[in-house]
C-alpha cells in the first residue's frame, strides 16, 4: 500500500510539472513576462515569470556570466539582452549593483524550433521554449536518451527531463546499476527524489539482494 501511494504521489508530481510548462497557447511566439534580478560579483540569478492565453504561469530561475548578458548597466530604465542558440531574450527595467526587476520579451529562434519539430517536438509552448533555451537543451542531448532505448519520449517526459537537470550520464549511471530497461517515467521519478548510484548501493546492502526500481522508489 505505502509503495503505491509513493509511486502515485511520484507519478502526479511529475504530471503537475510538466503540465505547467506544456498547458497554454501553442506554437513559437514570442513570451513576455516579468524578471527579478540578483547581481554578485560575476554573475547574476533571474527569476523569469510569465503567462501565455490559459493564464498558466510558467517560472524559471537561472544563474548566468554577466558576460553573456549584452548590454548590462545598473541603470534605471535599461536595457540588456541575452542571446542562446534557443532565443533572445530582452530585459527592460531598473537594475542597482545588487538587485532589479522589469519586463521581458524571448523570441525563440525558428532554426532551434525546426530542429526540435524535425525530432518529434512540434507545437512546444513559448514556456517549454524558454525552459530548452534557458537550459541549453539540445538535439544532440535528444539523441543520446533516444540511443538509451528511449526512442518514443513524449514532450511531457523530455520537458521533465530538462526541468529535473537529468543528464545522459545520469541515465547511464542508472541502468550501470541494474536497471537497464527502466522506464523513462520511473527515472524521472528516481531524479525526483534525489535517488542516485551511491543511495542505490546502499538499500541493497542493506537489503542483502538485489532490489527493483518500485522498492528503491518506496
Amino acid at each position: 500500500m505505502k509503495r503505491n501511494l509513493s509511486i502515485l504521489l511520484i507519478a502526479a508530481g511529475i504530471l503537475l510539472l510538466s503540465s505547467a510548462y506544456l498547458s497554454g497557447q501553442t506554437g513559437a511566439g514570442k513570451l513576455q513576462g516579468t524578471w527579478k534580478m540578483k547581481s554578485h560579483d560575476n554573475d547574476v540569478q533571474i527569476e523569469f515569470s510569465s503567462f501565455e492565453k490559459s493564464n498558466e504561469r510558467g517560472t524559471n530561475s537561472m544563474t548566468f556570466d554577466k558576460s553573456l548578458l549584452s548590454g548590462f548597466t545598473t541603470d534605471k530604465n535599461g536595457g540588456s539582452s541575452l542571446k542562446k542558440p534557443g532565443g533572445e531574450i530582452k530585459f527592460t527595467g531598473d537594475l542597482t549593483a545588487e538587485n532589479g526587476e522589469g519586463t521581458f520579451v524571448f523570441t525563440p529562434d525558428d532554426t532551434y524550433v525546426k530542429s526540435l519539430a524535425d525530432a518529434g517536438f512540434k507545437d512546444l509552448t513559448p514556456n517549454v521554449l524558454l525552459l530548452f533555451t534557458l537550459k541549453n537543451t539540445t538535439i544532440n542531448y535528444i539523441e543520446n536518451i533516444n540511443k538509451l532505448g528511449y526512442t518514443d519520449m513524449s514532450k511531457e517526459n523530455l520537458t521533465a527531463l530538462v526541468a529535473l537537470d537529468v543528464s545522459v550520464d545520469y541515465i547511464k549511471d542508472i541502468q550501470d546499476d541494474g536497471f537497464k530497461d527502466i522506464a523513462l517515467g520511473k527515472l524521472i521519478g528516481f531524479k525526483a527524489l534525489k535517488i542516485d548510484p551511491v543511495y542505490i548501493a546502499r538499500m541493497k546492502k542493506l537489503a542483502g539482494s538485489d532490489l527493483s526500481s518500485e522498492d528503491i522508489m518506496s
